[in-house]
């Protein structure tokens, strides 16, 4: 590149040079800077900075947190306990649930059900629960509450809550004085998975139409046992029991029931069910459809050696066979019947045991009747009564024989 230069005027100094342009072309490149930017994480994944039990902080978002759990709700309100149950999270980064009650963990557990025991009647709480995954993240919370049912009558309601003093002045700068070092966190509580041992030594105790009582000898656990869940054909009841024994209410007469009964810690742990099998009591006859008198025992020789089993309903109607008849030394009849299954509610155990299974039925003789023969199929309408020397279960007097298949004939024949 050439650049020319200007020339003097040697005639004349004072003349003014020419003027000239120089160009300089250089070529230019443009320079790009690119820098990797900040991407926000995803919007079905969140991330937080926890500590993890052991202490230690997690610092790197790609951690992920676990799903919390699901359709968390209370099922069940007692004075001293509420038991909530959840959805089990469907993930396999969730290895347990923390167990928070208001705001202090109580448990780590991997069922999907826990009982908060110990509480105090008529009280508000708050339950939460959490999610717990492998690497130590934990999910966003579950919370519901609840109140605990009254107080049982004698026992006196939780104090009203004090109002807390008035925060004191902050002080000078010549009362401040080196600030001490935060404690140490305490360490991790240890993860109870030991369940109980199963309940053994089931005994069924009474046993009525609608009702059998169980108990049990007590259950061992490495921590404690904090109560037993009832079981009524492998189904969990609502309500269990703190005590070695459990009444099972609301049941079909002459109904074979699976009775079980499971123990379970604070943590949630539960053994395995110990059951035993039993039959509810017959089903108590209807009432007759006869004519009954005023009193149930009129005619009879001896009546305060009987006892009416029903006073509000003392006759009954009874159909089966006759299976044997003689005459007694006080003139009666008596007519031993093989009731058919719906009447064996008019029998006891001494019927069972000292008569043969079979009813006994007694005609007086102020008021004579025609005998079924022996085989006879009859319908027998009675008062049913005790008897106090027997110890068996009769219908006696009998006010009405009607026959409905065979014939009649003397008594004993």
């Amino acid at each position: 590149m050439r650049i020319p230069v200007p020339r003097l005027n040697r005639r004349d100094p004072f003349a003014v040079p020419r003027r000239y342009s120089v160009a300089i072309i250089v070529p230019l490149t443009v320079f790009g800077i690119v820098w990797p930017a900040h991407l926000p994480a995803p919007r079905d994944r969140e991330y937080d900075y926890d500590c993890h039990d052991s202490g230690a902080c997690l610092t790197e978002a790609s951690v992920p947190r676990p799903v919390r759990p699901r359709r968390v709700k209370v099922v069940s309100v007692t004075s001293t306990s509420v038991t909530v149950t959840w959805r089990r999270t469907p993930s396999r980064r969730v290895v347990g649930y923390e167990v928070v009650l208001n705001r202090t963990r109580v448990a780590v557990v991997r069922q999907h059900r826990f009982t908060f025991a110990g509480l105090t009647c008529a009280t508000a709480w708050r339950f939460t629960i959490r999610a717990l995954g492998p690497n130590g993240r934990r999910s966003h919370r579950r919370t519901v509450f609840a109140t605990t049912s009254a107080c049982p009558p004698g026992a006196s309601a939780p104090p009203a809550p004090l109002a807390p003093p008035p925060p004191p002045s902050p002080p000078g700068p010549a009362a401040l004085g080196p600030v001490p070092a935060a404690p140490a966190p305490p360490p991790p509580a240890a993860i109870d998975r030991q369940a109980p041992t199963t309940p053994t030594g089931l005994t069924v105790g009474s046993i009525a139409p609608t009702a059998v009582a169980l108990r049990w000898t007590a259950a061992k656990d490495n921590v404690a046992v904090t109560g037993y869940r009832m079981l009524l054909n492998g189904v969990a009841l609502p309500q269990g029991t703190t005590t070695l024994g459990f009444t099972f209410t609301a049941l079909t007469c002459g109904t074979r029931y699976t009775l079980g009964v499971q123990a379970f810690d604070a943590a949630g742990n539960a053994s395995p069910a110990a059951s035993r099998a039993a039959t509810t009591a017959a089903c108590p006859p209807p009432p007759g459809t006869g004519t009954c008198p005023a009193n149930p025992k009129q005619g009879v020789q001896v009546p305060g050696a009987l006892t009416v089993l029903d006073p509000a309903n003392p006759c009954r109607t009874a159909i089966g066979r006759v299976a044997a008849s003689h005459v007694e030394h006080d003139g009666d009849c008596h007519v031993n019947i093989t009731v058919d299954p719906p009447y064996q509610g008019l029998l006891n155990a001494v019927n069972g045991s000292a008569a043969l299974g079979q009813l006994i039925t007694e005609v007086i003789p102020s008021h004579t009747l025609a005998i079924p023969s022996i085989g006879s199929r009859v319908s027998i309408f009675g008062s049913w009564v005790n008897d106090h020397s027997t110890g068996w279960n009769e219908l006696h007097p009998v006010w009405t024989f009607t026959l409905l298949a065979g014939s009649t004939g003397a008594c004993g024949g």
